[in-house]
């Protein structure tokens, strides 16, 4: 039958493609194809799993900046996930002193154990402390989503932002939710205040959860992995294509409404905080600027509105770490910038 000989060819034809996928799944390590940890195990849409990361984890791996991702892996990072899938030690129980919300800086994307903020606010303030996120604003919808933050709250939230996220109304406002379809303690239990899923992610969701894979992790991972491609993705950047920098933000001046929608934004987070009788300070990163110009002028305004805050400029920042914040191969901070914050933190908590 032509048919039958047509779809007998188009198999073939696919087999060496099924048999590298699933060589990448099942026979290969986890971080094959990547050059740092954070490719390998951030979850792509899989949102059943509980956080960001692959959970209970352990990767030991000489990595690149991400600004040299074809470069020599000159740095041996070492990463631990925890239950939650969060960069934490495994095994640790709350509630904590601080929660330090952020990105990729506060998980440490090209940074040891050992350097990581958590780890350089504990030998600071000899006390515990939790690091949460992975990527900006949304971080902050998950962490006040959270049950288990909410049956143990720590003292004190540090919310890290990009001066960015204020200059382009990038801040969402918190509303509470909760979706008891999926199973409690999953990101997408969280998904409406995070709006994590897109329509086709969301049928998947539903497909797995049908399938009564809901809380099956390991065989989650595979299917995040499987949509991932990273040997595909490894081969795409062989091929020439170059991170890009995103340092230095350029922004259009900032208004009036920009920093009224902060303030509000702000606000919702303090009020759910400040009944649970924690506390806010807000973290403003670098903004790439020299000068008086690394002060962002809404700053002001943030203070007036009764918001602790700290940022990283020239007025907080000693000159010659300000001007080498970031490595030249990576776009995340070095390790000294990381314990400098640790220190600006831990001082401003003290103080209050």
């Amino acid at each position: 039958m032509p048919f039958t000989r047509i779809g007998l060819k188009f198999g073939l034809l696919l087999l060496p493609l099924v048999a590298v996928q699933v060589t990448e799944l099942l026979v290969l390590p986890l971080d094959a194809f990547t050059f740092r940890f954070w490719e390998a195990m951030i979850i792509r849409e899989i949102y059943l799993l509980p956080g960001p990361l692959y959970p209970n984890r352990r990767l030991d791996k000489w990595s690149a900046g991400d600004q040299a991702p074809r470069g020599p892996r000159k740095k041996f990072i070492r990463l631990q996930s925890d239950e939650f899938g969060q960069r934490n030690p495994p095994g640790r129980k709350g509630p904590y002193e601080v929660v330090v919300i952020g990105d990729s800086n506060i998980v440490g994307s090209n940074i040891d154990e050992h350097d990581t903020i958590r780890a350089a606010m504990e030998r600071e303030c000899g006390c515990s402390v939790y690091a949460y996120g992975a990527g900006l604003p949304l971080n902050i919808l998950s962490f006040l989503s959270d049950k288990r933050f909410e049956r143990e709250p720590p003292k004190w939230v540090v919310m890290e932002f990009r001066p960015g996220d204020v200059e382009k109304q990038n801040l969402p406002i918190f509303e509470p939710c909760f979706q008891p379809q999926y199973p409690e303690g999953s990101l997408a239990s969280r998904g409406c205040a995070l709006k994590l899923a897109s329509t086709s992610t969301e049928r998947l969701l539903q497909t797995l959860q049908r399938l009564g894979l809901g809380e099956q992790r390991e065989i989650l991972e595979l299917v995040d992995r499987a949509l991932k491609q990273s040997a595909y993705r490894n081969l795409h950047a062989r091929l020439g294509l170059v991170a890009k920098d995103t340092r230095i933000q350029r922004a259009d001046p900032v208004t009036a409404d920009d920093v009224a929608h902060a303030v509000r934004a702000f606000n919702s987070y303090r009020a759910v905080l400040a009944a649970r009788d924690v506390r806010l300070l807000l973290f403003s990163m670098h903004n790439g600027k020299r000068g008086a110009a690394s002060v962002s002028p809404w700053l002001k305004d943030l203070r007036e509105a009764g918001f602790d805050v700290i940022s990283i400029d020239t007025t907080t920042t000693p000159p010659d770490l300000f001007s080498r914040w970031w490595p030249d191969d990576d776009s995340h901070w070095r390790e000294e910038s990381i314990r400098y914050s640790a220190g600006l933190i831990w001082r401003e908590i003290s103080r209050r």
